[in-house]
């Protein structure tokens, strides 16, 4: 299967992790302080920082950005694996966090909000590299 005939799933998938991504750094960028009052838990972590939310907001639009190319044009495969990596890591960081006990945050929303969406950035990026490898084994 070639990265111009993805799965629809594997397609809507991107289109998804674009849109999530790109509302949370715009909610981050746009209104930090009401981003870190409106996700349960982020307040129990310290008194806000608004730059380094900001700073964070920018790394989602890096991903959004990424994924949204790659769910316009699936040949440019490689936006994909870089879109994947801050939110890859990101997820990593907080699955580690809820395995050891060392989450300041809401699980369900840590789990939800944050590991799932890392894992998935993953499982696309993984996806479009091995469509690519495909693509070019044909």
């Amino acid at each position: 299967m070639s990265a111009q005939t993805s799965p629809v799933w594997q397609k809507l998938l991107t289109g998804l992790l674009a849109a999530y991504y790109i509302a949370i750094a715009m909610h981050m960028l746009l209104a930090p302080e009401h981003w870190y009052g409106s996700v349960p838990g982020v307040a129990a972590t310290g008194p806000i920082n608004v730059h380094f939310v900001r700073d964070i907001g920018a790394a989602f639009l890096m991903s959004g950005a990424a994924f949204a190319i790659y769910y316009k044009n699936p040949a440019f495969w490689i936006a994909a694996p870089i879109g994947a990596i801050f939110p890859g890591i990101h997820g990593g960081i907080h699955a580690v966090g809820l395995l050891t006990g060392h989450t300041h945050v809401n699980a369900i929303v840590d789990f939800f909000g944050v590991v799932v969406p890392g894992f998935l950035t993953l499982l696309i990026a993984v996806l479009a590299v091995a469509n690519h490898n495909k693509e070019d084994h044909l």
